[in-house]
C-alpha cells in the first residue's frame, strides 16, 4: 500500500495478481488508486477480491482518465461485484480491456454487465468460465447488436449451448464491429455451430473464431456454409432441419447454374438415387423421411479479387491448428469456419492439407476447392502431389469440376473412369431381368 501511495503520480502499470489481497487489500489500496494520475493497466487476478473489494476498486477508478486495461479475473467475483464493474464501464473514458474470466457472474451477473458494456469504450472483453449459459449468452447477443467498439470477445466454457450459440449468431448478422470471437469448450452442437458458420459469412468481419471443444456431432465437411457449400452431406429427410439442408443446397445449385453436376453419389437408404431418365435431382420430390447422403460440388468460383492471406496471417492459422486442435474433426471443424471468409494459394492449400493425417486429405481439399485464389496452380501444387488414393477419391467426389485444372493425361482417366461407371450403371437394369427371367 505505502509504495503504491508513494508512486502513484507516476505509476503507469500495477501488477498485484495472486497476491492474496482479499476484499481488505482491496480497500487499502483503493485511496491510492483512485489518486493516480497515470495508471493505464491494473491486474489484480487470483486475489480472492470477492464482491466487496469489487466495489472498492471500481469505485476508487470510477473517475480515472487513463487506465486502459483491468484484469479481475479468478476472483470469486459474483453478480453484485458485476453491477459494481458495469458502473465502472460506463464512468470509464478510456477502458479498452476488461478481464473478468474464471469469476461467478453466471447469467444474472452478465446481464448486469451487459448494461455498462453496451455504453462503454471497451474493445476486448474475456468472459470466460462464466457459467453464463443460454440466458447468459443471450445478453452477451444483446450488447453486439448494439456496440460498435467491441472487438475481441472471449466467451470460452461457458455452457453455452445451441439457443445460446443461435442467438450471438443473430447478432452477428447486425454486428461489424467484433474481429475475434472465442467460443471454446461449450457444448454447441452441429445445430448451433452451422448457424455461427452461416452468421460470420454475412459480414465476413469476424476474422478469428476459436471453436474447439464444441460438440458438433457431424464431420466438419458436412456442415452447411452458403458461401462454400461443397462437402459430404447427410439428411434426416424426416426431420425439418434434414429437410432444410437439401433445399438449402437445391437453391445454390439453382443460383449457380453450373455447367457440371452439383449433385454427386446420391443415394437414398444406403442405394443410389435413381432419377430417371432425363430428369436431375432438383426434379426430385424427397420422401418424407430416409436418410439422404450426397456430395455436393459448388460451380461458384473465387472472384478476381480473391487474394490470399500474408505470409504471417497464414503462419499464425498454421500454428493455431497446429498447436491448440487436438484431433483432425476438430481442426476440420475451426478449418470449415475460417474458409468461410478466407482464400489461400493453390501452396498454402497444400500445407494445410498436408497438416492433416491421409485420411483426412480428401475432406480438406473438398472444404478448400473453391477457395483457391490461384486456381491456375492447382495441377502442379496440390494435385501431383496427393496420393493416387486421394486422388481416385476426388475424382470420385468433385466430378468434372476438376476437369479444368487437371493435367491432360489426369482429365483422360477421368473420363474413362466415368464411362465404364455409366456403362456399369447402364448394364444394371439388363443384369436384374436376365436374373429375374432366369430365377
Amino acid at each position: 500500500r505505502d509504495r503504491v501511495r508513494a508512486d502513484n503520480a507516476s505509476l503507469a502499470v500495477l501488477n498485484l495478481a495472486y497476491n492474496s489481497l482479499g476484499a481488505r487489500g482491496c480497500a487499502h489500496i483503493s485511496p491510492a488508486l483512485g489518486k493516480s494520475a497515470a495508471l493505464r493497466d491494473l491486474s489484480l487476478r487470483g486475489n480472492n477480491v470477492g464482491d466487496a473489494g469489487a466495489g472498492a476498486i471500481a469505485c476508487a477508478l470510477a473517475g480515472n482518465l487513463t487506465l486502459t486495461k483491468l484484469d479481475v479475473a479468478d476472483n470469486q467475483i459474483s453478480p453484485a461485484g458485476a453491477q459494481s464493474l458495469a458502473d465502472l464501464l460506463q464512468a470509464s473514458k478510456a477502458l479498452e480491456l476488461l478481464d473478468v474470466s474464471w469469476n461467478s457472474l453466471r447469467a444474472e451477473g452478465v446481464a448486469r454487465l451487459a448494461a455498462g458494456l453496451v455504453q462503454s469504450t471497451v474493445q476486448r472483453v474475456n468472459l470466460a468460465w462464466n457459467s453464463m449459459g443460454v440466458r447468459g449468452a443471450r445478453e452477451v447477443a444483446a450488447v453486439l447488436r448494439r456496440s460498435a467498439t467491441l472487438q475481441h470477445l472471449d466467451l470460452s466454457k461457458n455452457a453455452i449451448e445451441d439457443e445460446g450459440a443461435i442467438a450471438i449468431a443473430d447478432a452477428l448478422r447486425v454486428n461489424t464491429a467484433l474481429r475475434s470471437l472465442q467460443l471454446n469448450g461449450n457444448p454447441c452442437t452441429a445445430r448451433g455451430a452451422g448457424e455461427l458458420l452461416k452468421a460470420i459469412g454475412v459480414h465476413r468481419t469476424v476474422r478469428d473464431i476459436g471453436v474447439r471443444q464444441l460438440c458438433v456431432n457431424v464431420p466438419a465437411v458436412g456442415l452447411f456454409d452458403p458461401l462454400n457449400p461443397t462437402g459430404h452431406f447427410r439428411a434426416d429427410l424426416a426431420t425439418a432441419p434434414g429437410r432444410a439442408l437439401v433445399e438449402a443446397h437445391r437453391e445454390a445449385d439453382r443460383q449457380e447454374a453450373s455447367s457440371t453436376d452439383s449433385f454427386l453419389n446420391v443415394a437414398l437408404n444406403g442405394s443410389p438415387l435413381d432419377l430417371g431418365a432425363g430428369r436431375d435431382f432438383q426434379d426430385w420430390a424427397p420422401p418424407g423421411s430416409g436418410t439422404l447422403v450426397y456430395d455436393y460440388v459448388s460451380g461458384r468460383r473465387p472472384p478476381a479479387e480473391a487474394r490470399a492471406p500474408r505470409d504471417d496471417a497464414f503462419r499464425a492459422l498454421r500454428r493455431e491448428l497446429a498447436s491448440t486442435h487436438s484431433d483432425d474433426a476438430e481442426r476440420l471443424v475451426h478449418l470449415r469456419f475460417v474458409a468461410t471468409s478466407q482464400y489461400f494459394s493453390c501452396s498454402q492449400a497444400w500445407e494445410l492439407i498436408a497438416s492433416f493425417s491421409h485420411d483426412a486429405h480428401v475432406d480438406v481439399l473438398a472444404i478448400l476447392f473453391r477457395r483457391l485464389a490461384d486456381p491456375v496452380a492447382f495441377g502442379s501444387q496440390i494435385w501431383a502431389r496427393l496420393a493416387p488414393a486421394a486422388r481416385a477419391e476426388a475424382e470420385r467426389r468433385l466430378g468434372d469440376a476438376l476437369d479444368p485444372f487437371l493435367p491432360e493425361d489426369a482429365k483422360l482417366r477421368v473420363f474413362l473412369t466415368q464411362v465404364d461407371e455409366r456403362r456399369a450403371a447402364e448394364a444394371m437394369p439388363n443384369a436384374r431381368e436376365n436374373a429375374a427371367s432366369s430365377s
